[in-house]
């Protein structure tokens, strides 16, 4: 088929590039906006992206959504695919996702000292229990991690300045640390001052669950579906088979 002739759009096979292809979706979309790519190239680069989890990670990949991530985002992925990494024969890699992690413990550390100094108690809550998240497995680490976290949070509650996201997180320290039934308790009294909360109910449900409280869980669904949530809840498929 002669040149001329080609389907439209396919010129930009044959024509020498005149610009690096962008390399992620959110920079297709910049050149896309101001005139500097076209529609090609943002399904190129969407095409292009992979999980940071999939493997073989793409060191590149990684090192630029480490430049970009922030304790606030939480370790998730990013934190997984390093950890995952730290047992690679290749020496160098594992020495790469080594030296990532302690990059991402730094910010968590300085940010840690910055909510300390402001007295956000709630903060260095949320910060310590993403530390223990970033920890993993490493069981000692973790678990030190998440007492300093539920530290903060009992001198929120000594001030009585516990928010409900505060309680949650409380709740979610104390299943790791192997005592949910304290953790049904807090969510139990929480529920004294916010009747009816679906989150809070939701998050019942999944402790009375946890140990087997079928009866305990009958009840929680029962309060969802008298206050009309539980069609809404994330437990609606679940609860057809509980109730």
């Amino acid at each position: 088929m002669a040149s001329d002739d080609a389907p439209e759009g396919f010129d930009r096979f044959r024509k020498p590039r005149s610009r690096p292809p962008a390399r992620t979706p959110e920079a297709a979309l910049l050149g896309l906006l101001d005139g500097a790519a076209g529609p090609e190239d943002l399904y190129e680069a969407v095409g292009r992206v992979r999980p940071l989890v999939s493997r073989p990670q793409d060191p590149a990949d990684l090192d630029r959504a480490l430049a970009r991530w922030s304790p606030d985002h939480g370790p998730g992925a990013l934190g997984e695919a390093f950890r995952g990494l730290l047992g690679s024969p290749d020496q160098e890699t594992a020495l790469h996702a080594a030296e990532s992690l302690s990059v991402m413990e730094v910010r968590y550390s300085t940010q840690i000292e910055r909510s300390r100094a402001e007295g956000n108690r709630s903060r260095r809550a949320f910060l310590y229990a993403g530390l223990a998240d970033l920890a993993g497995r490493d069981g000692a680490l973790r678990i030190f991690y998440l007492k300093e976290a539920f530290a903060a949070l009992q001198e929120l509650s000594a001030d009585k300045a516990l928010k409900k996201d505060d309680i949650l997180l409380a709740a979610r320290i104390q299943v790791s640390l192997g005592r949910s039934p304290a953790a049904a308790r807090l969510v139990e009294k929480a529920l004294g001052s916010l009747p009816g909360d679906t989150t809070l109910l939701e998050v019942l449900a999944d402790l009375r669950f946890r140990a087997r409280d079928y009866a305990g869980l009958g009840k929680v669904v029962a309060g969802l579906e008298r206050d009309g949530s539980l069609g809404m809840s994330r437990l609606a498929p679940a609860a057809r088979r509980w109730q």
